[in-house]
């Protein structure tokens, strides 16, 4: 992993990115011993989500593959889940990947665009300073 943060401000490297295929992941996060299997079956779902998004753009089914490929090494990743917060966001493109803890719970989604998706990150943020 590149990146893990609890920035609350949107880093101008991800409001500027863009690429053909830029994943976008918003993940609510249990806390506690019994959370673990219910976060790590949200992350292998909404990466087999991305995965199928991919594949629906101009995007070869091993392109897909190879842009979430760093992105499934954080099911193992002991840091990421060591200390959750109540949410993750991820950044995925085929050059980088970008994880960052989230205050408060976000909806889940999983969107593939040209850019990533700053609206939740952003929102979450906000709505924890209150």
């Amino acid at each position: 992993m590149r990146e893990q943060s609890r920035e609350s401000r949107v880093p101008l490297a991800l409001a500027t990115y863009r690429a053909d295929n830029c994943v976008s992941i918003y993940l609510p996060v249990d806390t506690g011993e019994e959370g673990q299997p219910r976060n790590l079956r949200r992350l292998r779902n909404a990466l087999t989500r991305a995965h199928d998004l991919l594949q629906q753009r101009p995007c070869a089914v091993g392109e897909a593959t190879s842009i979430l490929a760093t992105a499934w090494t954080l099911h193992d990743a002991a840091t990421l889940w060591a200390e959750p917060d109540r949410g993750l966001a991820l950044f995925v493109a085929a050059d980088r990947l970008l994880a960052y803890r989230l205050p408060r719970t976000p909806m889940h989604h999983v969107v593939v665009d040209d850019h990533f998706h700053l609206e939740e990150y952003q929102h979450v943020h906000e709505r924890a300073g209150r």
